[in-house]
């Protein structure tokens, strides 16, 4: 097995385990705190296939909830 193929794997393991990701993940993920999260959300700077639910979502006052693929993805990009 190569090195690729171990880190797709392990990439296909973490996504498996857990579909989505809370804000508080998301922050530990980007390195940005709570308050810049929600500011670029706000802002609508994040990409809207981040957040389970899109924009639309985050307007009923919920706290936001990350779709685990999508981020590592934009991530990796």
């Amino acid at each position: 097995m190569t090195t690729i193929e171990m880190m797709e794997s392990a990439y296909l393991i973490e996504v498996s385990k857990k579909i989505t990701m809370t804000l508080q993940e998301f922050c530990q993920v980007t390195g940005w705190d709570k308050r810049k999260v929600y500011q670029r959300i706000k802002n609508k700077i994040l990409p809207e296939q981040l957040i389970k639910g899109g924009y639309e979502y985050r307007s009923q006052r919920k706290q936001p909830i990350f779709l685990t693929k999508e981020v590592l993805d934009w991530i990796k990009n």
